[in-house]
């Protein structure tokens, strides 16, 4: 069980605009060039690399490294993953019942 502490800063990570799309995009395409995961999501840049940032900065996501150095492509850490999942069950849930 999430001690209390964890809960309290997830909680205000998830209302930022653009942090649970990025989530289940990752969570459902894989690995991903920004380019191409912005492309994706119906947010402005601005918001785009707001939440990222703030994704990064949890240890939801990471970058993965390549040969070149040049290209940042993204993916989901195993923390990342997890809330992933959580939101596609919450997401399941309030489809049941409306």
């Amino acid at each position: 069980m999430a001690e209390q502490g964890d809960a309290g800063s997830l909680c205000p990570m998830v209302e930022t605009t653009g942090v649970c799309q990025i989530l289940y995009t990752l969570y459902k395409h894989g690995e991903m060039l920004t380019s191409k995961l912005q492309r994706k999501l119906p947010i402005s840049p601005e918001t785009f690399y707001k939440a990222r940032n703030i994704l990064e900065e949890h240890g939801l996501i990471e970058v993965v490294p390549t040969a070149s150095g040049k290209i940042k492509p993204y993916r989901l850490t195993e923390k990342g993953r997890k809330i992933a999942e959580q939101i596609q069950f919450l997401s399941t849930l309030t489809r049941k019942t409306d």
